[in-house]
């Protein structure tokens, strides 16, 4: 019908718009964050990382735009009495509200592509350009001239170099806290010793390992008091890529966003015959990940039904009044509720599928509720 084609258009060119500018603010604010993350980055790196940091924006940026366009261009529809025109020429609403349903199905398709395949890639990739730059900064570490090498929360310095290695070497760095301590928060090390050597061989397997003469450590006790202090001959220390890149230590927690759904499948069915609460609670994050793809994904078409039965029934086409109404809609109601429902699955309160759309259901039954209304 000409009048779904009329609908369709405006629909489509004030999602473009919007998702131009929303995915705009959401890449910059993305870049900020992620030189704050990897302060030590090169220009080079930073704009190898950039092509990855930009997808990884679209699972809120499109959704939230699709809601805002929905908004705008129905209360702008009504707003013009555009709608009171359909309605006494006898054409049921439900044409009116098809072509914004059409293309929710389109964008939660692309939306669930992106969050399944393309968003991991990225999300592997943009952390491995800052891996490479931390190897490049560690074996800078043979470089005669440097006497200081710094990454992320590490620090080592010396002050020259000698037979048995590096002189006078003082290490600093943030050490994880221990599996099973969840609410601990990083602890600072700092360590002192008379000579290191470097085995560079292994930065390209991810280890930074250092062997070192005569070292001191304070270890503080548990009760955050002064503690004891550690001196040992002869230590070697190796600390994770990962760990220097600001990425936890621990295995069990390491790389889910790098996973793709296939994967994350993979990895809960392999884990099936295995026993532990440890292992529970591991499937129960990964089934949590894995769903909340599926609900983001899902979520344009909830936005699709409550944009079009809040715009329809109060005319909101005012961009100001859209964009406040889709705040309260998707800052107010659904992410509060998909955090919520993403707790209840890792504790193990409901299940993930039903845990993880919370939010679109109860979004979808408020929209249909709102429709209900204007279609009667």
């Amino acid at each position: 019908m000409r009048l779904q084609r009329y609908l369709l258009r405006e629909l489509l060119l004030s999602f473009l718009l919007i998702a131009l500018i929303v995915t705009a603010l959401f890449f910059a604010a993305a870049m900020l964050s992620f030189l704050r993350q990897y302060s030590e980055l090169s220009l080079g790196s930073v704009l190898r990382a950039a092509p990855y940091i930009l997808p990884l924006s679209f699972p809120v940026t499109l959704p939230l735009s699709f809601l805002v366009a929905c908004l705008l261009t129905f209360g702008r529809y009504a707003d013009d009495n555009e709608f009171l025109a359909h309605q006494m020429a006898g054409i049921h609403p439900w044409h009116a509200a098809a072509p914004a349903l059409m293309v929710a199905v389109l964008i939660a398709a692309g939306t669930m592509k992106l969050n399944t395949d393309v968003i991991p890639f990225a999300t592997l990739a943009k952390k491995e350009v800052a891996r490479s730059e931390v190897r490049e900064v560690l074996r800078k570490i043979d470089d005669p001239s440097r006497t200081a090498i710094r990454c992320e929360e590490f620090e080592m310095s010396w002050t020259g170099r000698g037979p048995q290695g590096l002189r006078d070497v003082v290490i600093s760095w943030e050490q994880a806290p221990e599996d099973g301590e969840k609410d601990a928060k990083p602890v600072r090390r700092t360590a002192r010793a008379a000579h290191a050597r470097v085995d560079v061989a292994r930065i390209d397997d991810g280890l930074f390992v250092l062997d070192l003469d005569d070292f001191e450590m304070q270890v503080p006790d548990d009760g955050g008091g002064p503690g004891r202090r550690l001196v040992e001959a002869r230590r070697q220390l190796a600390l994770s890529v990962d760990q220097l890149t600001g990425e936890p230590e621990s295995m069990k927690l390491k790389g889910v966003d790098e996973l793709s759904s296939a994967q994350i499948l993979y990895q809960v069915r392999r884990g099936v015959d295995r026993q532990g609460a440890d292992v529970v609670d591991y499937r129960r994050r990964l089934l949590t990940d894995f769903w909340k793809r599926i609900a983001v994904a899902l979520s344009p078409i909830a936005f699709a039904v409550v944009g079009a039965g809040l715009g329809l029934a109060g005319g909101r086409g005012s961009r100001m009044a859209a964009l406040l109404t889709a705040i309260v809609v998707a800052l107010v109601l659904y992410y509060p509720i998909l955090l919520g429902g993403a707790a209840l699955s890792k504790k193990g309160t409901l299940p993930p599928p039903l845990a993880m759309n919370l939010a679109n259901l109860f979004v979808l039954s408020f929209g249909t509720w709102r429709l209900g209304k204007v279609f009667r």
